[in-house]
């Protein structure tokens, strides 16, 4: 059943209004006066544009698309090409919204100016940065509390003992992010995370106080662990691999015993059958893997990441055809949902009992229980919330595969169609692989029109 398109508000990052140099006057139409009347072409941009085949008005299109949501913009192709011409320089909300276009952080489009470059702004000129980074991030994230002395400080490098309240406004805008990994599309959120990364990174330093360290350490594994999962959601594995392994070492750093359990648990992907139904994979490394998640887990760890680790192991364990293993770990993550005393507030915020439906009927699945797994995922579809696009795909690509082995192949074909149609238009590339993992419960009716035709949306999709 294909679910609404991504929610168009997207958040922004941080690192772009204080990296993008000082302004030296405010321009009429929202972007900012070049230092000293100087000119100095931005080549990258503009080289990210021709890279595309896109003219400067499809760049306003696209940034007044995504700024749909918010205020009115007053940009157009004149506006984009005194950008690259470097007779001005993008306000911050610009600089956000011109990463979410391109899908690169600020540095790779030379919004960002070199350290050598950078002009010392005057007092007034530092307030007008300050009020233009929290109108716009109060708009993003809520975030209307920060010390914006304090934050401008904090990526200088200079947090310190007193800044306490500040860690917790920034521990607010990784949970913010958090809580739009599953609604919000990937490649929308996944530079503004990097950025915000880039923060997080920037603001260590050694003369810290050893709790202020733990916490800024433990939040930029937290927006690693992030960043790795939507870059897995965009097929970008690469990324992903050394996305994931710097949150396990930041959190190893940080003693975050729950970060490297949760990181654990992400990267059993590499290794489990069940996201490609068994085109490929090794269900023994999957398990050894989740067996080492399990292990970082304390009687005070976050129940949800013990669900989370709890139901990718029923799923190896049922790929691996034990039943009874698979079957255990489901209670147990039922017995940890039920166990919570909050719901949670960042990642796992819509893992429920409609999620832990999913998960069994995907274990009857691999167990090769088709009518028990179409019951429960149709369950379980009825439940999810229509803005979580990329669980929905998953249970409809699991109730198709059940669909297939009962041989109701036009419905099951239809499924996957669906599926594709979705997972394409939220650029969710990852679940295009699950899909071929279920078409191949199709192989036996190559003939039939409406497997045909999902062939032919599959290779057009690539």
């Amino acid at each position: 059943m294909a679910g609404p398109v991504f929610g168009q508000r997207d958040p922004v990052s941080s690192q772009s209004s204080y990296g993008s140099g000082a302004p030296r006057a405010r321009g009429w139409s929202g972007d900012l006066m070049a230092e000293n009347g100087e000119r100095r072409p931005n080549e990258r941009l503009r080289y990210q544009r021709r890279l595309r085949g896109w003219t400067l008005d499809e760049v306003a299109e696209r940034l007044h698309r995504l700024s749909m949501a918010g205020p009115e913009l007053g940009v157009d192709a004149h506006m984009v090409g005194r950008w690259e011409r470097g007779v001005r320089r993008p306000a911050p909300r610009y600089v956000a919204l011109l990463c979410q276009v391109f899908e690169l952080p600020a540095d790779e489009l030379g919004l960002v100016e070199e350290a050598g470059d950078a002009v010392q702004p005057t007092d007034k000129e530092d307030d007008v940065r300050r009020r233009q980074f929290l109108q716009y991030l109060s708009v993003v994230t809520g975030a209307t509390m920060l010390d914006w002395e304090r934050l401008a400080a904090t990526l200088r490098g200079q947090l310190g003992s007193s800044d306490r309240v500040l860690v917790d406004d920034l521990e607010a805008i990784t949970r913010s992010y958090a809580r739009q990994v599953e609604q919000v599309a990937p490649s929308s959120l996944l530079p503004a995370l990097r950025s915000h990364l880039a923060v997080l990174s920037g603001s260590l330093h050694g003369g810290q106080p050893a709790d202020v360290r733990r916490r800024v350490l433990s939040m930029s594994g937290e927006t690693a662990l992030l960043a790795g999962r939507l870059s897995w959601l965009l097929d970008n594995r690469g990324e992903a691999r050394r996305c994931w392994t710097l949150a396990a070492d930041l959190g190893r750093e940080a003693g975050d015993d729950t970060l490297i359990a949760s990181t654990l648990g992400m990267q059993r992907v590499f290794h489990s059958t069940i996201p490609n139904r068994g085109l490929y994979g090794s269900t023994d490394r999957a398990l050894a893997v989740l067996n080492a998640a399990e292990a970082r887990l304390s009687p005070s760890s976050s129940p949800y990441v013990r669900m989370m680790v709890l139901l990718s192991r029923a799923e190896d364990h049922a790929a691996a055809g034990d039943a009874d293993a698979s079957q255990r770990d489901l209670e147990a993550a039922e017995s940890a949902l039920a166990g919570a005393a909050l719901p949670d507030d960042g990642l796992y915020a819509q893992w429920d009992a409609a999620r832990i439906a999913g998960y069994r009927g995907s274990c009857a699945l691999a167990l090769e229980r088709p009518e028990e797994a179409s019951t429960v995922l149709e369950d379980a579809l009825a439940s999810t919330a229509d803005t979580l696009i990329g669980q929905r795909c998953a249970v409809v690509t699991d109730l198709a595969a059940a669909y297939a082995m009962q041989r109701e192949v036009e419905h099951s074909a239809a499924l996957l169609a669906q599926t594709v149609d979705t997972a394409e238009r939220a650029g969710l590339s990852e679940l295009l692989q699950r899909v071929q993992g279920a078409r191949r419960h199709l192989s036996q009716w190559p003939d039939v029109t409406a497997v045909q035709q999902l062939d032919e949306r599959l290779a057009l999709v690539g």
